[in-house]
């Protein structure tokens, strides 16, 4: 019982990171990976998510972890 509540906290601990990772590869820092120009942000979600989108192609990325912090201050 003891190894597969282990196995269990790896399996989620890796989805996070998984999920975190995907999303900042999506974000690029704030430039859209289509036309290398910066994305705007456009709203929030009930969550705590928000939307950034390309006004040049429309590009839309949704980001919900902290990997945008630094790009909303700056």
């Amino acid at each position: 019982m003891e190894l597969a509540g282990f196995i269990f906290i790896i399996l989620i601990v890796s989805l996070v990171l998984f999920a975190r990772s995907n999303e900042k590869k999506r974000f690029k820092n704030g430039i859209c990976p289509e036309c290398f120009t910066k994305l705007n942000l456009f709203g929030c979600d009930s969550g705590g998510a928000r939307g950034y989108v390309c006004d040049n192609c429309h590009y839309i990325v949704w980001v919900s972890y902290s990997i945008d912090k630094a790009y909303e201050e700056g």
